[in-house]
């Protein structure tokens, strides 16, 4: 009796041990399981954007793309009204490649958002092209465009809005050409009148008037009517 109770408790000893290393190690397959994760796949990085100019707190920004169809060599901005453009934004060995967007750093020289500016463009061909009246502080984005040899701005604004300067390029082609001409007629009428004063006389007319001068007979009495001393002399 006494062995069997012994047996007994030996026994149900080794299934509470048999239990015991059967739940630590499901225990530590299910924390092993929970600790496996998914690789990580590395995020492909992003090449760098080129930038023009130098940026700042008072640069306005500007996302620029050339799509002129040639890499732009300059680039040089000025306000409106002023008589030359400075040096250009680009150094010797810069360039804006065809369809490439780059960040436009321009740092206007008046704290004044109304005023309009003028860019010049010179393409790697040796062509160039001069936009008009540009609200850069209004720019989000821009880009370079030409259509017909036309060169006009894209943009969109930084509420949103999306225009271009095409129409307003093609107005002032339109009025340049119109003063040309105007200028044109205004010097031919300048040199056909000037024509018109030094025009020699025509021939068979002389310029020199002749003054006639009746000469007295060297006889009086070879005229038919003469005065002598007074006197009435008739023939």
């Amino acid at each position: 009796m006494h062995n069997l109770r012994l047996f007994l408790v030996t026994g149900g000893l080794s299934l509470l041990m048999v239990s015991a290393l059967v739940g630590c190690g499901a225990s530590t397959a299910e924390s092993e399981d929970v600790s496996v994760q998914a690789p990580v796949q590395e995020q492909e990085s992003q090449p760098e954007m080129a930038t023009v100019g130098k940026q700042s707190d008072e640069a306005y920004k500007i996302l620029l793309t050339n799509k002129l169809g040639s890499s732009a060599k300059a680039l040089s901005i000025k306000e409106v009204g002023e008589d030359s453009f400075p040096s250009s934004m680009l150094t010797s060995s810069d360039e804006i490649a065809d369809d490439e967007t780059v960040e436009l750093y321009f740092t206007p020289k008046n704290n004044d958002d109304k005023i309009m500016y003028d860019i010049l463009v010179v393409l790697e061909d040796g062509s160039s092209y001069e936009l008009h009246n540009l609200a850069l502080a209004d720019f989000e984005t821009m880009e370079f465009e030409s259509n017909d040899g036309v060169a006009f701005v894209a943009y969109t604004t930084t509420d949103g809005k999306t225009e271009n300067t095409e129409a307003a390029e093609l107005a002032l082609i339109e009025q340049a050409e119109q003063e040309a001409a105007e200028q044109a007629a205004a010097a031919q009428a300048a040199a056909n009148q000037a024509d018109q004063s030094t025009v020699p006389p025509e021939q068979g007319e002389s310029s020199v008037v002749e003054v006639y001068n009746e000469t007295p007979p060297d006889n009086p009495q070879q005229a038919e009517d003469g005065c002598i001393e007074g006197g009435v002399v008739l023939r």
